[in-house]
């Protein structure tokens, strides 16, 4: 069984430009998740999960169904300058949202899931 990270490899590498080198992928979510701990299932449906890839010129994200399988819609290609690192967390500034959006980590044991959150991190542009 492939580990998740070479799924969202290949998730990520069908949404590169010609010439664009992705560096490294992730797994984020966004939403209450203290809620999601606190009431799970009434908050479950709020909290959702992505797929990240940082390229040369952009992070791509891929939205993931209840499934955890990639949506066609829902992603967004956004330019590294609108993209902050902030402790485990990036705040993004997309495209239909006013304020940035906050993408929380979840990398996991990286030997069971093969997302690194060092490798992750050091592929972002230093501000």
């Amino acid at each position: 069984m492939a580990k998740q990270a070479e799924i969202a490899r290949e998730v990520i590498t069908a949404k590169l430009e010609a010439g664009e080198q992705l560096r490294s992928v992730g797994y984020f979510r966004t939403g209450p998740f203290w809620a999601m701990i606190l009431l799970s299932n009434l908050f479950a449906f709020a909290i959702k999960y992505y797929y990240t890839g940082v390229t040369d010129k952009r992070l791509i994200i891929v939205k993931l169904n209840a499934w955890n399988k990639p949506e066609e819609k829902g992603g967004y290609a956004i330019p590294l300058a609108d993209v902050e690192l902030k402790g485990n967390s990036l705040l993004v500034k997309l495209p239909d949202k006013e304020k940035p959006q906050k993408f929380e980590m979840i990398f996991g044991i990286s030997k069971l899931t093969g997302f690194d959150s060092k490798e992750f991190i050091a592929a972002l542009p230093a501000k």
